[in-house]
Formats: C-alpha cells, sequence, structure tokens
C-alpha cells in the first residue's frame, strides 16, 4: 500500500528544549553583551577603554557586513582581554562568548568547540560550576553538539548538566525538565529507544514545582509533545497499541479542553488517523477523517489547510477501500480543488492524481485509467525523478495495470 502524504519518518521525531540562535538573536546577544560591556564601569583603566575599542571596530564591522574583519577585531579583543585582564576575569569571558557568537555566525564550526570548552572551564574557575552562566555555556554548547551531528557528545554533556541542574536548581525546577526534553532526543537520535522512552516517560510524569506552575488558562504543551514523540517512537517499533494511547490521550485532552476546531485538536486528530492508516486500520482511519472534514467543511475556509488534509486522505481512503461513488466524488472534487490552489506538478496534485487513476480503474473505466496513470508518471519523473519512491510506485502499478489490459486484449 502506498503511504498517505504527510505520514512520518521511520526515526522518531525529535525536538530540543533549546535551538541555536537565529541572526537576528546572535545580533542581539551581542549588542546586550557589547552594551554591559561598554556601560557596567563608571572610571576606567586604560587597557579597558583599549579593550572596548577594540569590541566596539569588532561589532561595528560586523553591522557593516565585514565579517571577516568583525571576527579578526573579536579576536584582537579575546587576545587582549586574555593577556591584560587574565582567563578567569569577567571580561575575557565576555570576549570568548562574543567571539563564539561571531565563530558560529560565519560558519566556523570546526572553531566553536575549543572555545566554548574553554570558556566553560574558566568560567567554572571563575563563578562556580553550578554558576547560571556556566550551566549556560554548557547548554549552549550541546545545542552546538546536536546542531552538529555529534549526538554522543551532546549526551555526555547533557547527562552532566543534568546533575548540575538539579542540585542548584531542585529536581522540579523547568530548566530540569527542558534537560529531560534534550535528552530525551538525543535517545531517540542515537536509536536508543528504551532509554528514550524512559525519558520521555520522565518527562511526562514529571511534577513542576508549585511556585512555577501555569495556571489552569494556560496548557503545558511540554507533557503534550513528549506523549506525541512517544508514539512516533513506538510507531518506529511496530508498537502500534502503545502508540494509539498516546495519541488517543492527546486528542482527547485537547478535544476536553479546547474544542473540536481547535487546530492542536484536529492536528492531534489527524495524528490518530495517521496511525491507524499506516497500521492497516482503513476503516478506523476512514472515520477519523470523515470527522474531521465535517468539522473543518462547518467552522472553516474552503482555503484552510487543515479541511485539505482532511479532505485529501478521506477521498485516498476511499478510493483505497473502493468506496465506488462516493470515492468518485471525493478524489475529483479534491483532485480539482489541488490543481486550482497547487498546480499540476505539486506532490499533493501528483500523488491525488495517482488515486484518481486508480479509481478509474476500479469502476472500470481503464481507457481513462490510462491515460491518467501515463500522465501521472511523467509529472512524477519530471517533478521527483526516476528513482523517487512515489515514481516507482507510478511506474509499478502502471505497469501491472498495463499488462493485464494487455492480457484481457489478447485472451480469446
Amino acid at each position: 500500500m502506498l503511504l498517505l502524504p504527510n505520514n512520518r519518518s521511520s526515526l522518531p521525531y525529535y525536538r530540543l528544549g533549546w535551538y541555536p540562535h537565529k541572526n537576528k538573536y546572535i545580533f542581539f546577544t551581542l549588542i546586550l553583551l557589547l552594551y554591559t560591556i561598554v556601560s557596567c564601569t563608571a572610571f576606567e583603566s586604560k587597557e579597558r577603554k583599549a579593550w572596548k575599542q577594540l569590541n566596539q571596530k569588532a561589532y561595528m564591522n560586523y553591522q557593516q557586513g565585514n565579517f571577516y574583519k568583525g571576527v579578526q577585531w573579536m579576536e584582537k579583543a579575546c587576545n587582549f582581554a586574555t593577556e591584560h585582564f587574565g582567563i578567569n576575569h569577567p571580561d575575557t569571558l565576555a570576549s570568548m562568548n562574543n567571539l563564539i557568537l561571531f565563530y558560529m555566525e560565519q560558519g566556523r564550526k570546526s572553531d566553536v568547540e575549543p572555545l566554548f570548552l574553554k570558556l566553560i572551564d574558566a568560567s567554572k574557575q571563575t563563578f562556580g560550576d553550578n554558576h547560571r552562566f556556566t550551566l549556560a555555556c554548557m547548554d549552549r554548547l550541546g545545542a552546538f553538539y546536536v546542531s552538529t551531528g555529534q549526538l554522543k557528545k551532546a549526551m555526555t554533556l547533557y547527562e552532566t548538566l543534568f546533575e548540575l541542574k538539579k542540585s542548584s536548581l531542585g529536581d522540579n525546577h523547568l530548566e530540569v525538565r527542558k534537560i529531560l526534553v534534550n535528552l530525551a532526543a538525543i535517545h531517540s537520535g542515537l536509536k536508543e529507544w528504551n532509554k528514550a522512552e524512559k525519558m520521555y516517560l520522565a518527562i511526562i510524569n514529571f511534577k513542576v514545582e508549585t511556585s512555577k506552575q501555569k495556571t489552569d488558562q494556560v496548557i503545558d504543551k511540554v507533557p503534550l509533545d513528549a506523549r506525541l514523540d512517544l508514539a512516533r517512537l513506538y510507531e518506529s517499533q511496530q508498537k502500534n497499541d502503545l502508540a494509539e494511547k498516546q495519541y488517543q490521550y492527546v486528542y482527547t485532552y485537547y478535544l476536553e479542553r479546547k474544542g473540536e476546531n481547535d487546530n492542536d485538536t484536529l492536528n492531534s486528530l489527524h495524528k490518530l488517523a495517521q496511525l491507524y492508516s499506516l497500521s492497516f486500520s482503513e476503516e478506523k482511519a476512514l472515520q477519523l477523517y470523515e470527522k474531521g472534514y465535517l468539522i473543518c467543511q462547518k467552522n472553516r475556509s474552503t482555503t484552510d489547510p487543515l479541511l485539505f488534509i482532511f479532505q485529501k486522505n478521506r477521498a485516498i481512503l476511499q478510493v483505497q477501500l473502493q468506496k465506488k461513488d462516493m470515492a468518485d466524488i471525493s478524489i475529483k472534487e479534491i483532485l480539482e480543488k489541488s490543481l486550482e490552489a497547487y498546480g499540476q506538478h505539486d506532490p499533493n496534485t501528483i500523488l491525488l492524481m495517482y488515486y484518481s487513476g486508480i479509481q478509474h480503474e476500479n469502476m472500470g473505466r481503464y481507457q481513462q485509467a490510462d491515460q491518467t496513470f501515463e500522465t501521472v508518471l511523467s509529472d512524477a519523473k519530471s517533478v521527483f525523478g526516476a528513482t523517487h519512491l512515489m515514481t516507482e510506485t507510478i511506474d509499478k502499478h502502471y505497469t501491472t495495470f498495463r499488462q493485464q489490459q494487455d492480457s484481457f486484449e489478447t485472451s480469446p
């Protein structure tokens, strides 16, 4: 069976609790750091004034797009601070931190790790292992490891950070839970399923300290996201019964608190339906897609993305289950909608055209089926290439279809 669109990878999707800075956030951080450096001292030595000028030149060049010169000036500022203030001075730490941000912005990944390690070691000596600056630097290095695919290093670092944050903030602090989220993601990426499952369950059962708990009006999505990630993990192991329980829990939770037409509710309904369709429970899946389609049709605009998703998958399942006239109407409507909204060469349109061909075949309209398969195979080769799974699936089906037609024509 051809998998429906939007299906998940064989590996569970994983999210991190901390993400690397985007460009604008890097510059914002630099501005804050430099502003603090420039304005924090009323009476300064000539060395510190010279160091400030180096920082200002670095930032000015970077702001003007002279990135190479900006890095050079920041390196000079860092070396100057190390020489005149010492490796453990707060201004030297600020210089190293700024230089890391410059390196990351410029994509100099090989220079980032050694400087991060040097910064963390100096911060431990200056402020202590449990100081928030030390912990923040470790957190950022862990995220850097993840972003560069160094998951083993990231895991080791986050395990250390987990213990440090527990000892300094307490077992039930939100920052501790954030590390659990990162560790669960890393174990999933390393395919360490048992460890990942343990982490996801710990996130789900995590008891946030009373002073940090959110109000009843605000939904804490972290444990709900952990349930979704855990469900995907179970799916990757063919544990569909366990995955179903997690998807069902999330859907029911959102339905009771946010109503049937909320995006979170409908997205969780889609995930549950998708599980059924991929585990060969197509009738169950069709019921849920029909339900979502009717909710969206009643409450949303005709161009709403969720309406399209439910309508598309509903039509495909009707074709797969050979719902005859019902499928005929549904696949025609959604194909026309996809052609109008996205064009003939959009992946959604190609998939729907393929199922339109199957519907013609199911209804005995073999000439129309042949023409549709020929057209959609040409489009698939053009868009995806000849070796893509979608192209190969269409090609295989069309070849079998032609062989059957040839045998009918030659039979007495």
